[in-house]
């Protein structure tokens, strides 16, 4: 190219490159497999060159869909325009066609366009068109995980549906299956039970307006689909997971993949039903597998597109994003509950709590319940200032035995609820008892406790037995601790 560059070099690089633009470029160049040859006719002057002759200049730069062949200077502004030329036809971009919003130049490319060429950027842009369309449908998903009153199961659910609804990823099946313990367990899913009952869904779907929205509207809480009854109880282990190839390399690269069917022949003796290949998309939060997608077109038995992969890896990462984001929320939510006298979280706070950690799946966690023994003697005989010094120098104590991811909560006036993040149960009995020597010492006072470990059960059935393992200890007498 015999042009002097430096010349046009600033408007070249002040070029605006819109994103639908750059979308389309990029989708050139995965899916045409020759590129546009392109030679430009420019005027000498810089200030009378058109804008869309230097966006086209700084998309060869940096696309492959364009080739810049040749660049000629002229003298003659109305004379400027483009030429791209592919194995099949030249198409010639007038000037009166340059001078328009670059769109206008796309647009005049397809009409004279060979048929395959305008078939490949008409289907660049429907593409283009639906991903939009789908990020439309997440910003309202989005949106409505910020409100206090959406559940995680709302999310969930809608997520889903994106997945599988005809306006996102078209899958017959999407099941959400999450990390509890050492195995995984279906927590949600969508689709059918079977091939009739497919048919019969494909056909009330008739209004094509629909969006994410119309889920959002009518979540029930209490629908549950016949497949997703049949399936809620079954389980994988993290073994059979964590051992398939592919879906090892889906949780390593935090990617969605798909994967053989003769590579999941296990899962289909499982109540899944499976026939044929399917996406598998983990679920990762710190760099820790919470769960995954599994998804399939088990009844339309279509190969899975690589733009359906596309979208269950974009929703997927989405859900991650959104069900931690929710996650840190009502952790904000229930640090903000206090209690004024100990400065312990109160019981508000301490409901809020339970919720993030079973949102969380956390596990390792020592629950401690305390009950400061013959306390309304204290109050009878010392008087009411007297037990709020006794709540306050315990308060006191504790907090010098605990870290700051440890967390405590007075559930009632003299009872409270230790617990201790990412310990084991001689680490959990060492802090409790170091706090209750230290409170025997530094007051007159004693209290009892009951000491469960959580590892994957539920929460709150840990923190009734701890409840109960406490009124063991005070049967027994004072200053005693059960634990589990």
């Amino acid at each position: 190219m015999n042009f002097n560059y430096e010349k046009y070099k600033h408007r070249i690089i002040a070029a605006y490159i819109d994103p639908g633009l750059m979308y389309l470029l990029n989708s050139l160049d995965k899916n045409f497999y020759s590129s546009f040859g392109m030679d430009i006719y420019l005027h000498e002057d810089p200030e009378k060159v058109p804008e869309t002759v230097y966006q086209m200049i700084r998309a060869n730069q940096a696309f492959n869909s364009f080739n810049l062949k040749k660049v000629v200077e002229i003298g003659n502004e109305y004379e400027q325009r483009i030429y791209f030329y592919s194995d099949e036809k030249t198409v010639e971009i007038p000037y009166d066609v340059l001078v328009k919003e670059i769109n206008e130049s796309i647009s005049y490319i397809i009409k004279k366009s060979s048929d395959i060429v305008a078939s490949v950027i008409t289907m660049c842009l429907l593409r283009g068109s639906k991903l939009a369309h789908i990020l439309n449908n997440i910003n309202m998903i989005v949106e409505e995980s910020t409100k206090i009153e959406t559940t995680i199961d709302k999310l969930i659910f809608s997520i889903l549906t994106g997945i599988t609804a005809g306006f996102g990823g078209a899958f017959n099946r999407a099941i959400l299956f999450k990390k509890v313990g050492d195995k995984f367990k279906v927590l949600r899913a969508i689709g059918d039970k079977d091939i009739e009952s497919a048919k019969k869904s494909w056909k009330s779907f008739t209004d094509l307006r629909v969006d994410i929205s119309t889920t959002l509207e009518n979540y029930d809480p209490n629908f549950f689909s016949d497949f997703e009854r049949d399936i809620v109880d079954v389980t994988l282990d993290e073994d059979e997971i964590l051992n398939n190839e592919f879906m090892n390399e889906a949780i390593e690269g935090n990617k969605a993949i798909k994967i053989p069917g003769s590579l999941v022949e296990h899962l289909a003796s499982k109540k899944l039903n499976i026939v044929g290949e399917i996406a598998f998309s983990p679920i990762i939060f710190d760099d820790k597998i919470f769960g995954f997608i599994l998804c399939d077109n088990r009844y339309n038995f279509k190969p899975i597109t690589e733009e359906q992969l596309e979208i269950l890896d974009y929703l997927s990462k989405q859900a991650s994003i959104i069900w931690e984001n929710k996650i840190s929320v009502e952790s904000l939510r229930f640090e903000a509950g206090q209690d004024i006298l100990t400065k312990f979280g109160n019981r508000n706070s301490f409901e809020k709590y339970l919720d993030k950690i079973t949102l969380s799946n956390e596990e390792n966690i020592g629950i401690i319940m305390i009950d400061i023994d013959d306390f309304k003697k204290i109050n009878d005989k010392f008087g009411h200032d007297y037990g709020d010094k006794i709540l306050m120098e315990f308060s006191e104590i504790v907090f010098k035995h605990i870290r700051r991811s440890d967390h405590i909560f007075r559930y009632g006036g003299d009872e409270f609820v230790l617990f201790l993040n990412d310990v084991n149960e001689e680490i959990m009995y060492d802090i409790i008892k170091a706090i209750q020597m230290d409170f025997n010492g530094s007051t007159e006072a004693s209290f009892s406790a009951g000491a469960v470990y959580k590892t994957n059960e539920n929460i709150y059935n840990c923190v009734k037995r701890a409840d109960e393992f406490l009124y063991d200890s005070k049967r027994k007498g004072k200053n005693n601790i059960t634990l589990l």
